[in-house]
């Protein structure tokens, strides 16, 4: 048996990164933006374009859809002074890992993203804002000529419970 998925292969290390199945559809991937997409192996964050992400036919179940696997959308300001600019980074990651110990392994992050009329340089990890992602279920009408309706599959739920400024430190 095979189940469809996607992945985009990380441009750093090769690592194909997957993703959940609805993605292909999401607004962060229309022809006008582009995915701020975090390697899981490597640790380097690219943007990556619509073309990019690739259709597979996978052996094992999809591991979003059993909870085995979440998307993250982790918002970091920029620090250049005066910039005010933001960028969304999805990361992908197991769900028995804390959002603490994603943090650890994500303040490594090498970001590689324009900020307005500059690079983009992270602020401090205890200033960013992490989200949990998750699919909405969208049914097709059992009418003729039914389809998806015109929904975004993929809403940001909020912050994840527990995590506060301070439990962060700073280095």
């Amino acid at each position: 048996m095979t189940y469809r998925g996607f992945w985009i292969v990380c441009r750093n290390c090769l690592f194909p990164i997957r993703l959940p199945s609805l993605l292909k559809t999401s607004v962060c991937l229309s022809r006008r933006h582009r995915l701020l997409l975090a390697c899981p192996v490597c640790a380097h964050v690219e943007q990556y374009r619509n073309a990019e992400l690739r259709a597979i036919a996978f052996r094992i179940p999809d591991p979003f859809r059993q909870e085995k696997a979440a998307l993250y959308a982790v918002e970091i300001p920029c620090g250049v002074p005066q910039c005010g600019g933001r960028a969304r980074i999805y990361a992908v990651a197991a769900t028995t890992l804390s959002v603490m110990s994603l943090l650890e392994l994500w303040k490594h992050w090498v970001i590689r993203a324009p900020c307005r009329n500059h690079s983009f340089k992270a602020r401090r990890c205890w200033t960013w804002g992490v989200y949990g992602v998750r699919e909405v279920h969208q049914r097709i009408s059992n009418e003729p000529g039914g389809s998806l309706p015109p929904a975004r599959p993929y809403e940001i739920v909020g912050n994840l419970p527990g995590i506060r400024k301070h439990d962060i430190q700073p280095q």
